[in-house]
């Protein structure tokens, strides 16, 4: 073939090529594609046109209460406590002066009232006066019972029976008849008379609550509650209890001292505690009250997904997410959540926190840890594939 002819052979076969090109170009889409995806169906698909996977949960938890564990060491500040048995005395007079007497034209008495208050923290009650004059026996009712029936003469204190009491009484002053010898007269001149009580005023117990958080509940070595006592009165006998269980007995002397308790981990109990404290007499003030919790580890609650590979190119391709949804209590909520590495921030007195985390996660293992800068709780975690 001469020279000539080979060259508009190549331009011919350019020219078919270019009008087929032209040709497929302004097919319409639906007959274009079938021609053009035809021979890449097998490549397309190995760079993950997989299209949407259906949705599953990838994590379920209830976290609880949260607390920033900044050391190995917790501290809990407890409310001072005041205990004692005390006595309050107390005086009433009745009368500055009266007589009474008997004889043969009659008898002269006298009744004199009196009220107790708080009777059921009444310790002991008396009858006081002076006897300047004293003929006979002089007989003394305490609401109809008879207390007194003898001869008195001088400062005289008679005791009068707390079973007796009412809370209106009656006193009833009288002598001794005279008998056969009815040319006598019993009588008796009195005065400054009386009422002499003493009331016992107690708090011989109190309780002081404190809170833990799981993660410390469960990580924790050891307890120390340190206190200090100071005493006003008496030498008594301290008894501590810790939710409900005894764990402290000791008399104390009356003088300042710093005392240091250790506890028992499984005394404790996650959430609410109890501190029960309690004298048998004296009167104490417990101060700076502090439980101090050595822990195992300072941790953080942390939880672990599989994302499989499908799904992570599911998501690459913006076909599938990864849905962080939260339940929190009540406050304000501050907390870093670390999902591989990557932060997101918490700070909401919201009660639901959710937000897409498909940029932070990755194919197989993936880690979510819950960092909190302040005590809160959290209900509920999810992690969901949509």
């Amino acid at each position: 073939m001469e020279k000539g002819q080979t060259s508009n052979l190549m331009i011919f076969i350019i020219l078919i090529g270019l009008f087929m090109v032209l040709y497929i170009l302004a097919l319409p889409p639906s007959e274009r594609d079938p021609l053009l995806n035809e021979s890449f169906d097998d490549e397309d698909k190995n760079v993950g046109e997989i299209g949407s996977l259906n949705s599953r949960n990838l994590l379920n938890e209830r976290p609880g209460e949260v607390f920033p564990l900044t050391s190995n060491k917790q501290g809990h500040s407890i409310n001072t406590v005041g205990l004692f048995f005390r006595e309050e005395p107390s005086k009433k007079v009745l009368s500055n002066g009266f007589t009474v007497s008997s004889s043969l034209f009659g008898s002269k008495e006298k009744e004199l009232s009196f009220s107790v208050e708080n009777l059921e923290d009444l310790d002991s009650i008396k009858l006081v006066f002076v006897s300047d004059v004293a003929n006979g026996e002089l007989i003394i009712e305490l609401n109809g019972f008879t207390v007194f029936n003898d001869v008195a003469l001088g400062n005289v204190e008679v005791i009068l029976p707390i079973d007796r009491l009412e809370n209106r009484n009656l006193l009833l002053f009288k002598t001794s008849g005279i008998g056969a010898s009815f040319w006598n007269k019993n009588e008796y001149a009195l005065s400054n008379v009386g009422i002499n009580q003493i009331f016992e005023n107690e708090n011989n117990e109190e309780d002081r609550f404190f809170v833990l958080s799981q993660d410390e509940f469960d990580n924790m070595k050891s307890a120390v509650l340190n206190y200090d006592v100071y005493c006003n009165l008496g030498e008594g006998t301290l008894s501590i209890k810790l939710n409900g269980d005894a764990v402290s007995s000791e008399a104390l002397p009356c003088a300042k001292s710093s005392r240091r308790l250790e506890l028992i981990p499984n005394s404790f109990f996650s959430g609410t505690n109890t501190l029960t404290f309690s004298i048998n007499k004296g009167d104490y003030l417990i101060d700076k009250i502090n439980l101090e919790s050595s822990l195992f580890k300072t941790g953080f609650k942390q939880y672990v997904f599989l994302l499989t590979k499908q799904e992570n190119q599911a998501v690459l391709n913006g076909d599938n997410g990864v849905v962080l949804d939260m339940s929190l209590g009540g406050g304000l909520k501050v907390a870093d959540v670390l999902i591989n590495g990557f932060t997101v921030k918490i700070d909401t007195a919201d009660d639901r926190f959710k937000k897409d985390i498909s940029e932070y996660i990755q194919e197989g293992e993936n880690v979510i840890e819950i960092v909190p800068k302040r005590e809160f709780e959290i209900t509920s975690l999810r992690l969901d594939f949509v």
